[in-house]
């Protein structure tokens, strides 16, 4: 399941560092279609890249760029995995 989307993310060069908007994008999408948190995405996504020591410098890129990303439980529902991530001035919430 997560293979096909892992390809993708390289096929399309999203570790690029000059593709870290598009990386979060991809990475924020993968949160939706699996119902977890952009923290295990992205960590994921380095691990099977062999790049795990590089999320924090990673993950700082990508706040610089579209804001603080948060993770956190809605208190309705503690199960639920909510996400936002601020891309372009507008709010995906997951």
């Amino acid at each position: 399941m997560f293979e096909n989307d892992y390809r993708e993310i390289i096929a399309q060069d999203l570790l690029n560092p000059s593709k870290r908007l598009e990386l979060a994008t991809a990475i924020n999408t993968l949160c939706q279609k699996y119902f977890i948190s952009f923290e295990m995405v992205l960590r994921k996504v380095l691990f099977k890249s062999y790049k795990a020591q590089e999320y924090k410098n990673i993950r700082a890129e990508i706040d610089k760029l579209t804001g603080k990303v948060s993770n956190y439980f809605d208190s309705n529902s503690i199960s639920q995995m909510i996400i936002t991530i601020t891309i372009k001035n507008s709010y995906c919430h997951i």
